[in-house]
């Protein structure tokens, strides 16, 4: 009866649900829907669940739910016991009972069949259901006025106010503003945005120090564009979106992007079973708009192509590396790291390196300036007295700057299907689904060690494997090695001094000295992804590892006192204990941080080549004539002891874990064996 339809659909409409579709074969009914407010994913469909096991026919025996951002399906969720269903909503049942008869997984892309359960659930209504929501996130705004129709047309006049802080000729600049924001479905998966700007108070047309930037002014005529018009259209495109298969989506876009561009796009993003990382590469084509902010264009284009590799971490970190040509056409990467809290809070930063010479101050023909930034995403849920999908966010970072510019995404899909995603991976996929957080909070028996606790459990667990090494034999090979390198030691400093201040030599020096900390910054990531156990321990042992080789090479630099290459003494001449830099040159500090870095990853990967990596590094410092070749040979000795060591100690304790192991609590005793 069409009637029960309408009757499940207008009340799942009542809460804020969209883009509803129902159907019933077969004793099991399946709806697609999504949700304008409510913040979290298995809260959202939860509260479905609730609403059609209340207008669901009886002999109902299973429920399947897929939730869509927008409209694009994100995961569907599948009850195959209804009854228990019904008992957990009743409090009769716990979470971790419906948790073994509930099913999660990707949504397929809509078939036919749920494109007819659609169509009949708009034909039993008295009017037509709101159709289609815009796919970005809602902004907070102190007051506005909205409208919406039945059509899915949304209408929003908001205040906008932009600041900007520490140009050369302010310190404090402002832009308050009244923008109104349009917004409908056209067809299917495809929408309308416009937006307009009219200014009401601002300063920053009063910048008129010129930019001295030596790139193309992708961004530093902002000054320019506020003197063209104070009411502008800053927003005029329109979103196609598809899922071609399961995990795979995209969109292209086309029209006015933002006030400096304008021009056509897409983007294909793809999701991993696990959803621990994300992979997208986004393309467009972009001209830049002329200072009066309506239909004209300059002369300046580009084709910007970014590739991202989003890589999510326990502890709610994920870390972010893009790599392509930026608006200004200069090439390079940016890497982004944050950290979401349980309150939703979110705290970044980014820094990007590009082969864009940004000379102006304070970067430097021979120092130049790399964009960088910080960021804080603030949910308002947690003011408010009621849910909602609003944040207010800002940026601290120069607004002066061409190099490592992008143009503003129309949509970007990472940041649109990110939350419902790592919703759907997080515990068990129903937190909030009863609109509480159950018990995921409570206290376990035998609780995680902390970091103190491992770090001196693995330095004794290394201690007692350097006990079993024949320290003689090495020591011997050991001292083959510098010793023998040591014979090339002046013949290979001549050639550095000739290729002295060459460009490949001063690009060599650069990555020698990022290497060591690009292998700590992955390690210290990798040690707390707790979700990859063998990669975390790699990654404890690769920091642990390091700050042995640390201390053990900073202690034989002043125990053997070595003039460096650079200050004018022979590869012969030592004065132990001195302080001055120069005498200090064997070990290679450097080599032996990254050579204890890559070990433990080359150990449990089966990856020798990372050890070429790390000769990089050594081969980098001898360029630059800091180290002789015997001192990068005696730091990756050190650096790889150091690596074996903390390894064999961290395979150790996991196979201490992997023992039996029995627990007496105050209900029971249990034997575990965990086999991983």
């Amino acid at each position: 009866d069409p009637a029960h339809r309408a009757r499940m659909a207008r009340a799942l409409v009542e809460q804020d649900y969209r883009d509803v579709a129902i159907g019933y074969e077969n004793e099991r009914v399946e709806a697609s829907l999504t949700n304008v407010r409510i913040s979290s994913m298995p809260r959202a469909v939860g509260r479905a669940a609730r609403t059609i096991l209340s207008f669901a026919p009886l002999e109902t025996r299973e429920i399947r739910i897929t939730y869509k951002q927008g409209t694009l399906p994100i995961a569907t969720y599948t009850f195959v016991n209804v009854p228990l269903l019904q008992r957990y909503f009743n409090g009769m049942a716990t979470r971790q009972m419906l948790a073994e008869y509930v099913e999660i997984e990707y949504a397929d892309p809509q078939e036919a069949q749920a494109e007819r359960d659609r169509a009949e659930t708009l034909e039993a209504f008295e009017q037509p259901l709101p159709e289609g929501i815009v796919l970005a996130r809602n902004e907070p705004d102190i007051i506005a006025l909205r409208g919406e129709n039945v059509a899915g047309g949304r209408l929003k006049i908001r205040p906008g106010l932009a600041i900007y802080f520490n140009d050369p000729s302010g310190a404090f600049r402002y832009d308050l503003a009244a923008v109104a924001e349009y917004h409908r479905p056209v067809a299917r998966n495809t929408f309308l945005q416009a937006q307009t700007r009219l200014s009401l108070i601002e300063n920053i047309s009063d910048v008129t120090q010129p930019s001295n930037s030596v790139l193309p002014h992708v961004r530093t005529d902002i000054a320019e564009y506020k003197r063209g018009s104070r009411f502008k259209l800053t927003r005029l495109l329109v979103n196609r979106f598809f899922q071609p298969r399961t995990r795979l989506y995209a969109r292209l876009s086309a029209g006015v992007y933002e006030e400096m561009y304008s021009g056509f796009g897409g983007q294909v993003l793809y999701l991993p079973g696990d959803g621990t990382w994300a992979f997208d590469v986004a393309s467009d084509w972009v001209k830049q708009r002329d200072f009066d902010g309506w239909f004209g264009t300059r002369d300046y284009s580009v084709l910007t192509t970014i590739a991202s590799v989003n890589y999510r971490m326990a502890h709610g970190v994920t870390a972010t590396l893009r790599a392509g040509q930026f608006l200004a056409r200069d090439k390079g990467v940016r890497g982004e790291i944050k950290r979401r809290f349980a309150s939703g809070w979110e705290v970044g930063a980014w820094y990007t390196v590009t082969d864009g010479k940004d000379i102006t101050s304070p970067g430097s023909p021979s120092n130049p300036y790399y964009d960088k930034g910080v960021f804080v995403a603030m949910p308002l849920e947690t003011l408010l007295t009621y849910d909602t999908q609003a944040q207010a966010s800002f940026a601290l970072a120069p607004w002066t700057r061409d190099v490592g510019q992008m143009v503003a995404s129309p949509a970007d899909l990472y940041g649109i299907l990110e939350r419902p995603v790592v919703q759907m991976h997080t515990l068990d996929g129903l937190q909030r689904f009863g609109d509480r957080d159950d018990d995921y909070a409570l206290p376990k028996l035998g609780a995680d060690r902390v970091w103190p606790d491992f770090v001196f459990t693995d330095l004794r667990a290394a201690r007692r494997e350097a006990g079993t090494i024949d320290w003689t034999r090495s020591a011997a090979l050991a001292g083959a090695l510098v010793l023998g390198s040591a014979a090339l030691d002046k013949r290979l400093d001549r050639a550095a001094e000739r290729h002295e201040g060459s460009r490949w030599v001063r690009r060599g020096e650069r990555a020698g000295d990022a290497l060591p900390v690009a292998a700590l910054g992955l390690s210290a990531m990798f040690a707390f992804d707790e979700s990859r156990p063998q990669l975390s321990d790699a990654g404890v042992a690769a920091l642990e590892a390091s700050g042995l080789a640390l201390v053990g090479s900073t202690a034989l630099k002043y125990a053997f006192g070595r003039a460096r290459p650079k200050s004018g003494h022979g590869a012969s001449d030592f004065d132990p204990g001195q302080d001055e830099d120069r005498w200090h040159s064997f070990p290679s500090r450097h080599a032996s941080v990254m050579w204890a870095a890559v070990t433990p990853y080359a150990k449990q990967y089966g990856m020798p080549w990372l050890y070429g990596v790390a000769a990089l590094a050594s081969a980098a410092r001898v360029g630059s004539r800091e180290h002789w070749l015997s001192d990068t040979v005696g730091g990756a000795v050190l650096g790889y002891a150091s690596g074996y060591l903390t390894w064999q100690a961290r395979r150790d304790a996991r196979r201490e874990k992997n023992e039996p192991k029995v627990a007496i609590g105050p209900s029971g005793v249990a034997l575990s064996w965990d086999l991983e």
